[in-house]
């Protein structure tokens, strides 16, 4: 005889099973064909750019916005190519500016996704200009503080949103423009400084100074620095892009790529397409027979965003483990500290009642005291 509970649960097994029987033949394959509508999501890419002064940092810059920020973003940034490098003028003004507030220097775009209902935040962030008498010790601090803003946020007992939904502030990649002619100790400094935080991609700047020959010596001596580096610092600083992506986008295997800065703004099929104007006729930057740009765009917005946002979680995983640990140290450096006060605290107590209990001991007792006799 099957108890209660038992009969219970054999009747709504049948009942079910009826039920399941009874729905048209084709529910199943229509349950099959639905499909999960994706949830909404943000994602952030932070670029940096680092280079010598004069190299065409901020023109790169302005084109990249040229070709991927919207009309508003374009129009709130006021594009002027032609004096693109006007900031270099003041570079006392333009070193306190930075320290005080870096973003002044910051450009945002933002592309969105319609199919996989995702936004993604691109910001790049440019630099002043390094030279031997200024190192970028200015850009290793402002690399940590954007790492230690995050940890932070991370770690904030008042985040009520998960980690996902902050606002990243990490850097994730570095483009290292370096120049056509030959590296200097204070390039190789600030390889190394800026190497040992976020990895990097070396560009050649103003490229368009070099013919074939020329380009191809100045990679292998732009490749043999780095191998250098690595072989004597143990820093192997170089982002390295996926096989199948640098294919795609057209890169070259070296994966040091040229850069041409357009100081004119064209447009071809409502599309807008940065351009630079000589003597005797135009260059336009996008065409890969002039340039790695459009082929360094498309590995950086498009291709290799997932690659690039992976190894940037896993070196902040090592940095976070390390927060952790010194935290964790430090706290209980304190809580030995407390340990260590109270104890005192304790043996001064019992010294102090020791005292008081031997100057008690001290007094004469009644007994002994001989009162004079009174009539």
């Amino acid at each position: 005889m099957l108890s209660v509970s038992e009969t219970c649960l054999t009747f709504r097994t049948e009942h079910l099973g009826r039920l399941s029987s009874s729905r048209p033949s084709g529910h199943n394959d229509a349950r099959s064909r639905l499909e999960l509508r994706p949830t909404p999501q943000e994602r952030f890419l932070k670029v940096l750019v680092v280079g010598r002064k004069g190299l065409g940092k901020t023109t790169w810059i302005s084109n990249m916005q040229a070709v991927y920020g919207s009309s508003e973003e374009l129009a709130a940034a006021n594009y002027q190519p032609d004096d693109a490098e006007a900031h270099a003028a003041n570079e006392d003004a333009e070193m306190r500016n930075f320290k005080k507030d870096p973003c002044h220097m910051l450009t945002e775009m933002t592309l969105r996704d319609d199919r996989s209902l995702v936004t993604h935040h691109i910001c790049i962030q440019d630099t002043p200009g390094y030279s031997k008498e200024v190192p970028v010790k200015h850009v290793t601090s402002y690399v940590r503080q954007q790492n230690k803003h995050f940890f932070d946020m991370e770690q904030s007992a008042r985040r009520r949103v998960p980690v996902s939904a902050l606002p990243d502030t990490r850097v994730d990649v570095c483009i290292f423009f370096l120049p056509a002619g030959p590296l200097r100790s204070h390039d190789m400094a600030a390889l190394s400084a800026i190497g040992s935080l976020v990895p990097i991609v070396p560009v050649i700047a103003k490229a368009d100074v070099l013919d074939p020959d020329e380009l191809r010596r100045v990679r292998k001596r732009i490749a043999a620095a780095l191998d250098m580096m690595r072989v004597n610092d143990g820093l192997n600083c170089r982002h390295s892009f996926p096989a199948d992506d640098i294919t795609a986008a057209g890169a070259p295997s070296s994966q040091i790529f040229t850069i041409i800065g357009g100081n004119v703004l064209e447009q071809h099929d409502g599309r807008r397409w940065p351009a630079r104007k000589y003597t005797w006729g135009k260059c336009e930057t996008l065409l890969p027979e002039n340039s790695d740009v459009l082929a360094l765009s498309r590995l950086l917005f498009e291709l290799s965003i997932t690659d690039l946002k992976d190894k940037t979680e896993l070196r902040y995983l090592e940095l976070r483990r390390r927060c952790l640990l010194v935290k964790s140290k430090r706290k209980e450096a304190e809580v030995a500290s407390k340990l260590q006060q109270m104890e005192a605290n304790q043996q001064e107590n019992v010294e102090r009642m020791a005292a008081k209990l031997q100057g008690m001991q001290e007094l004469p007792c009644l007994a002994d005291v001989h009162l004079p006799f009174v009539k």
